[in-house]
């Protein structure tokens, strides 16, 4: 009885040490899709269109902060006295007493700051998968693959204008040659120079 287990628990190490772990190890999270398998057809680019919308609805973003959160407490719309303290209230009151650079507030600007950058490269991946896609992987063929590169372009220039609005002074009142912000037009992008805001 002892050899029958010894050969079974043999047979089991050999097959175990004999096979390969990497595709044990390649294992795909039930929410993310890879790059390569999401434009292989017209539902995936819907995805990725999806998921951009869903990221700028983020907390983030226009979930609060660039609606009725931040943005609203700067330009003092709340009664701040009946504000909470503690929390996401802390930002709120630092950035209505124009404390830009306090502890309490900078990671909820940051964190606006990352998740729009963020928006603004999934745009400019989505727009260059688009240009190149073939319309014919669309429900609607070419009509489709256009309306997605346009809302995508859309997205970007929207997320580009607000990212304007919160972190440069309005040239008509601040005139000159200071640059504030980088136009990102293209995927993937490192480093980009900040271009002057300027009345056209």
């Amino acid at each position: 009885m002892k050899k029958i287990y010894f050969n079974i628990l043999s047979l089991m190490l050999a097959v175990v040490s004999f096979s390969s772990c990497s595709d044990w190890l390649d294992v795909n999270p039930s929410d993310e899709i890879k790059e390569e398998f999401l434009f292989e057809n017209g539902d995936g680019f819907q995805t990725a269109l999806n998921g951009i919308y869903r990221q700028m609805a983020s907390f983030s973003l226009y979930g609060s902060n660039l609606t009725w959160g931040i943005v609203d407490a700067w330009g003092q719309a709340y009664c701040l006295e009946k504000a909470p303290t503690a929390g996401a209230g802390q930002a709120m009151h630092q950035i209505a007493s124009l404390k830009f650079s306090n502890s309490q507030l900078t990671p909820t600007t940051d964190n606006m700051w990352n998740t729009a950058w963020n928006t603004i490269a999934n745009c400019n991946n989505l727009i260059q998968q688009t240009e190149k896609a073939d319309s014919t992987i669309f429900y609607k063929s070419e009509y489709e693959r256009q309306l997605i590169l346009a809302e995508a372009i859309g997205l970007r220039a929207y997320m580009h204008f607000d990212l304007l609005r919160i972190y440069a002074p309005a040239p008509a009142a601040n005139p000159g040659s200071n640059t504030y912000i980088p136009y990102v037009n293209y995927y993937p992008a490192y480093v980009n120079d900040n271009l002057l805001a300027e009345l056209i």
